[in-house]
């Protein structure tokens, strides 16, 4: 993959956890769900913020990345093993659970 092309592709990923965050923060998941109990929507609703605010910290950050070669290297090769790692971790969850 080249430069230009690995560039433009972490624009367009930072278009989509962009969206993603937009989603999250207009709180469209908690249309179906007037019956439920208070405790458990606003529960939902401080996950559903924290993981807003998470996906446009990452939209922040690939956009940041699609500018600057060297924080591509740099970050690329550390969240390549962060990755492999929540990889793991995620398929032993799902194998053993809890």
């Amino acid at each position: 993959m080249t430069k230009h092309n690995f560039s433009f592709s972490l624009k367009i990923a930072s278009l989509i956890m962009l969206g993603e965050s937009i989603f999250h923060f207009s709180g469209l998941r908690l249309m179906d769900v007037p019956n439920w109990p208070e405790g458990s929507i606003s529960f939902i609703k401080f996950f559903m913020h924290l993981w807003a605010s998470a996906s446009l910290f990452v939209s922040l950050v690939l956009y940041k990345m699609s500018g600057d070669i060297n924080l591509q290297v740099a970050l690329s090769k550390s969240l390549g093993i962060y990755l492999i790692f929540q990889g793991a971790l995620l398929w032993w969850w799902s194998n053993f659970p809890l």
